[in-house]
């Protein structure tokens, strides 16, 4: 059975504009930038991974 809509959407999200594949340990090399995205199974923009490397969350 699919979640419910959160109160107010209209739709299902949007589908993924890039995705990357490998072992959890590979994911988190190349988050840490210890490997590159050529080492894993992308698809998509890569620029997507790029900003999410970017990106500073508010703590």
């Amino acid at each position: 059975m699919a979640a419910p809509l959160a109160a107010g959407a209209t739709s299902a999200p949007a589908s993924a504009s890039a995705s990357a594949t490998g072992t959890a340990e590979q994911v988190l090399l190349f988050m840490w930038g210890r490997l590159t995205l050529d080492d894993l199974e992308a698809e998509g923009d890569p620029r997507v991974f790029e900003q999410l490397i970017a990106w500073e969350p508010e703590v």
